[in-house]
């Protein structure tokens, strides 16, 4: 619909947009100093000495996921190489050999009770899959998630630190690994108890154990990501073993390159926006003018947005090279105007997983409205358990669930012939694209700031939320503007 729009006008849209966010994120780097002497001690590194300012080392999350990339870029290598060489060898995928590699690092990792710990919960899911009941398997996912988040808490954690003799980053790695392992569990179970009611005995071996094990444990997405339900696995299965050609290795060293380019982009501007040392101190937070805040808000979202570019991004490349088709790469944040828009394009694999297995599992398109309600209140219930036991997860996946009902709702309104009939006589396609713009982003607001809990903390995400709905009518145009 943007052609309806005028160039200059979208031209204007575009400039604006450029210098609130240019400015908006100099008056964050302009916060600098006061955020450094806040928490000078303890959460930030000496940094780059070509830049030579300090940077923010403050987001445990990046700086673990970063340490395990180049720490273990050497299992990435191993597995690509002796990939490539057993599938031109057996001229077929070798989802034995894609389990080996991972019982072999899990092991040198984590020790031998991770290593038991890791397949016994895969061999046991194994078994819930061979049961011709979906009610069985989902008692037996929902008891895993449930331990799952207990391990999460401080009591366990602590408990795994001082018996199993891993540090913090081990512990935080391994419940990561198990956490990806559920969805793929999930993932394949159900297409496995689908799969024999359908008596397809052709393509039984799709789902033995070799296959199994080769899904769950593929390395390039144990540790982080993305997940890639059981059909996309399934299909590299049923292809003849490509070629190593040129192309496929350009376009496998265009895509790792680009994961470096990134990484190197957001340790560089780690050093000038304090954003992650910012999220933990609400006094600062509280001290910020309006556009500091909407511009720390903004570069929260993009750098978490590049962490998962560059996460998902480097599990892709290798996907590819073994011929299985991953999910899209995460959506720019910036070009979503739509909530629904963000969970299907932002983790387009987590997307396919919950629309999947949960959603299209409890209701049809021909259902009724309740029951669409219902199925997604219980689909945003699994994401709150699987993100874990917090309270700012609670109010993250409570404000989307409403946000994306509310947006659901109004989408079916407009639809409706009194809609259609009213737009008709008061606007043109011009106006009528402005008109649903200005609607969109009535909910597009609360959805954005919903987004602060998660990324920041209940008290910066309550911030958020005094500041823009209870600042004066005024104030809350300019930020609709």
């Amino acid at each position: 619909m943007v052609q309806y729009l005028p160039v200059g006008e979208i031209s204007l849209y575009f400039a604006l947009n450029f210098i609130f966010l240019f400015y908006s994120s100099y008056r964050v780097f302009s916060y600098g100093k006061l955020i450094y002497k806040e928490n000078a001690e303890f959460g930030f590194s000496e940094g780059w000495w070509i830049i030579g300012r300090p940077k923010d080392d403050m987001d445990y999350e990046w700086h673990n996921w970063k340490n395990f990339l180049i720490e273990h870029a050497f299992w990435y290598i191993i597995h690509m190489i002796l990939s490539q060489m057993v599938r031109l060898i057996k001229q077929r995928p070798s989802p034995f050999f894609y389990a080996a590699i991972s019982f072999i690092f899990i092991f040198t990792r984590y020790g031998i009770i991770m290593t038991i710990a890791a397949f016994a919960s895969a061999f046991l899911f194994y078994g819930l899959s061979r049961s011709a009941s979906k009610v069985i398997f989902w008692a037996g996912s929902s008891i895993y998630l449930l331990a799952l988040n207990l391990l999460k808490s401080d009591a366990f954690f602590d408990f795994l630190t001082r018996h199993t003799k891993l540090g913090e980053s081990e512990i935080y790695e391994i419940l990561i690994v198990f956490a990806w392992m559920l969805l793929k569990c999930i993932s394949f179970g159900i297409d496995a108890i689908e799969h024999r009611k359908s008596r397809e005995s052709h393509s039984d071996w799709e789902f033995c154990l070799e296959p199994f094990m080769g899904y769950v444990f593929y390395f390039p997405t144990l540790h982080l990501g993305p997940i890639m339900i059981y059909s996309r696995y399934r299909k590299s299965l049923r292809q003849e073993v490509s070629e190593v050609s040129t192309e496929k290795i350009l376009i496998f060293l265009r895509d790792i390159l680009l994961s470096i380019f990134w990484m190197v982009f957001l340790e560089g501007a780690l050093h000038f926006f304090y954003v992650n040392n910012l999220q933990t101190n609400e006094n600062v937070v509280s001290q910020l003018d309006s556009w500091a805040l909407y511009g720390f808000g903004y570069l929260l979202g993009q750098f978490f947005h590049i962490k998962y570019v560059i996460a998902y991004g480097i599990g892709m490349a290798f996907a590819r090279m073994d011929d299985i088709d991953p999910p899209r790469k995460p959506k720019c944040i910036s070009r979503i105007h739509l909530y629904s828009d963000m969970w299907k394009h932002f983790d387009h694999g987590l997307y396919e997983f919950l629309f999947r297995y949960i959603y299209c599992e409890l209701c049809a398109k021909t259902s009724s409205v309740g029951k669409k309600l219902l199925a997604s209140l219980l689909t945003f219930v699994f994401i709150y358990l699987w993100h874990g036991f917090y309270f700012y997860i609670f109010i993250w996946s409570l404000m989307n669930f409403l946000c994306l009902t509310v947006e659901s709702f109004a989408r079916q309104i407009s639809k409706t012939p009194t809609y259609r009939r009213f737009i008709q006589e008061h606007f043109n396609q011009t106006w009528e694209y402005r008109w649903n713009g200005a609607l969109g982003t009535l909910l597009l607001v609360p959805a954005v700031i919903s987004n602060f809990f998660f990324l920041a903390s209940y008290d910066v995400g309550i911030i958020f939320v005094q500041r823009t709905f209870c600042s004066g009518f005024l104030h809350y145009l300019c930020v609709f503007g």
